[in-house]
């Protein structure tokens, strides 16, 4: 307390001006720069996201403000003070926003608060009583400079300072009307109405005043609890709402079928979808069992497979089932689920999916088919030598005819590169690169290739086409080889043959030709082709009609076949231009 003996108006102005220098030095250091609407919004994401974490916010975000509804405590803080004649006021931590005051005496707000002078003290008294409140002591009296008892507690929610609690403006004995008289003259108070406002300030014990004081801190301590226990609640509930409002937008819009069943395998939600997937609506579904959609050996298969997975709650993965549409046709399901677990960990129930895998199933069975033709044609085929190839002519099939003509066995060369074989066999490499510019070209690419063999030579025929898809696209190469040894040794002696009685028939003066059954000239010397009037050349390959009248040729060839016919030789004489004939 300022002892106001022997000091001038003067001497206390200039003691003032001393306070209130200390004063602002003191709130310089003790209060938080505040930042405008219009910084933080400037500031961008970091400075929020460092707001949104002060350590002075509930859980980093909530302030007083936010836990308890400030009207609602006033009005309870007001029926106190009528009550019970003590003050309260409510500050907020660390910006000391002022948030309730009830039942403030006119001491204070007439004369102490309401006089420069003397209001320098009431700030310096709010100052000693929260400094102490910062150490977190839980509550503080200070007997302010007026004269006055004053009183402070924290409040502190989840260990964090978020706002003070006052009340006071009592005393503890009886006044000292001589010193309060004094003060008053010091300060310029009207001396009276001063005086009779000191005879209204009641007095207290100081038990009484700590017992009034927990009082009001517990209660707004209890609130602020009961409201962030709210506003936790509510924030789950948002929390929930939206996560149900994701999941519910992700089973309407997914394509497969999502259902929940209990221990019993009774439908407890099935989503939308089982319209499109079975034809049932979700009330035709729910309370019913998978096995009411399925074809009674399908049924009992299912179920009994259900049940060994429940009784050790293993989940479902990707069972294959069949399940009858509405309309009566099979749909191929492929089933997927969790268990659910109660809190001593029994299973309740399982949650899944199901997937229509009917297309992919029937696709599958096509392929299949395909597949063993294919495999068929290629393994069977007996007297061809196939072989296939994927793009990178890696060799994805080979077979027995294929072994035996090319000498490896199937497990040699599967999964090796057509170029690791040629270079096995010393086949240059731009015979290979020929062959797939042709195959692209023009789709197919022919050669002959001869092997020596012990026995022999073997004389393959060998032909390169193009594997493709059913949009035409290349996906791979197929050889065929065949053995035309045969063939082509034949030609060799007809070849040969006809060399023969092309020499034969050259070295004659006489005209002489060779025909075949149907009068077709195969071949004529030189003596034939000046009777005939035409040239050597002209002649193969042209008809006896196309040469002399129908009726002679007619007449010539029953002679020709007759001869083939009998094995025979036989003359005959005829008249031509330039004499007879024999």
């Amino acid at each position: 307390m300022i002892n106001h003996e022997n000091k001038t108006r003067e001497q206390l102005l200039e003691e003032v001006k001393a306070l209130e220098l200390k004063l602002s030095k003191t709130e310089g250091l003790n209060k938080k720069p505040k930042v405008t609407n219009k910084q933080f919004e400037e500031s961008g994401p970091q400075l929020r996201a460092a707001d949104q974490q002060d350590k002075n916010l509930v859980d980093g975000k909530y302030s007083f403000r936010d836990l308890v509804d400030i009207d609602r405590l006033r009005l309870m803080f007001e029926r106190f003070s009528k009550a019970t004649g003590f003050t309260t006021g409510l500050v907020s931590h660390p910006d000391q926003d002022l948030l309730i005051a009830t039942g403030w005496r006119d001491i204070c707000t007439k004369f102490h608060r309401n006089f420069p002078v003397s209001e320098v003290h009431c700030k310096q008294s709010n100052l000693a009583l929260t400094s102490q409140l910062i150490e977190r002591k839980a509550m503080n009296i200070h007997k302010c400079e007026s004269g006055l008892i004053d009183g402070a507690t924290p409040i502190i929610i989840k260990g964090v300072h978020i706002a003070n609690l006052f009340t006071g403006q009592i005393l503890f004995e009886k006044p000292d009307f001589n010193w309060f008289r004094k003060q008053g003259e010091a300060y310029g108070y009207n001396i009276d109405p001063y005086l009779e406002a000191l005879r209204k300030v009641p007095v207290v014990t100081e038990k009484k005043f700590m017992e009034s004081l927990g009082f009001l801190r517990e209660m707004a301590m209890i609130l602020a609890g009961n409201g962030l226990t709210e506003l936790k609640n509510r924030e789950a509930a948002q929390i929930v709402y939206k996560s149900e409002a994701k999941f519910r937008g992700l089973v309407e819009t997914c394509s497969d079928f999502i259902w929940e069943v209990n221990i019993g395998s009774r439908y407890t939600y099935v989503s939308p979808q089982v319209e499109l997937m079975l034809g049932y609506m979700p009330d035709e579904v729910i309370g019913k069992t998978p096995y009411d959609f399925m074809p009674p050996d399908e049924a009992v298969r299912i179920a009994h497979i259900f049940k060994d997975k429940a009784e050790n709650g293993e989940p479902i993965v990707v069972l294959e089932n069949i399940a009858i549409h509405k309309k009566g046709h099979h749909v191929v399901l492929e089933t997927s689920g969790v268990p659910v677990f109660d809190e001593k960990g029994k299973v309740t129930g399982y949650r899944g999916v199901d997937r229509d895998i009917t297309v992919r199933k029937k696709a599958e069975k096509e392929i299949r088919e395909k597949t063993n033709l294919l495999d068929n044609v290629i393994n069977r085929a007996s007297s061809i030598a196939i072989a296939t190839t994927d793009l990178d002519m890696r060799i994805t099939s080979f077979n027995p005819i294929a072994q035996k003509f090319f000498g490896y066995f199937s497990e040699e060369v599967l999964g090796k590169t057509v170029f690791e074989i040629h270079l096995m066999e010393k086949v240059e490499p731009e015979r290979l690169k020929k062959a797939i510019k042709s195959v692209r070209e023009t789709g197919q690419y022919k050669y002959i290739i001869t092997q020596e063999l012990s026995s022999g030579k073997r004389i393959l025929s060998s032909k390169v086409t193009g594997m493709l898809s059913p949009a035409g696209k290349l996906t791979g190469y197929v050889l065929f080889s065949r053995d035309v040894t045969d063939f082509e040794l034949a030609k060799e002696t007809l070849l040969e043959s006809e060399e023969k009685i092309s020499t034969l028939l050259n070295a004659t003066t006489d005209a002489a030709g060779l025909i075949s059954p149907d009068g077709t000239i195969i071949t004529v010397n030189n003596a034939l082709a000046k009777r005939v009037g035409k040239e050597k050349e002209y002649l193969p390959g042209k008809k006896l009609s196309d040469l002399f009248p129908f009726e002679i040729v007619e007449d010539r060839m029953k002679m020709l076949n007759k001869a083939i016919d009998s094995k025979k030789t036989f003359q005959w004489e005829h008249e031509s231009a330039g004499g007879f004939y024999k």
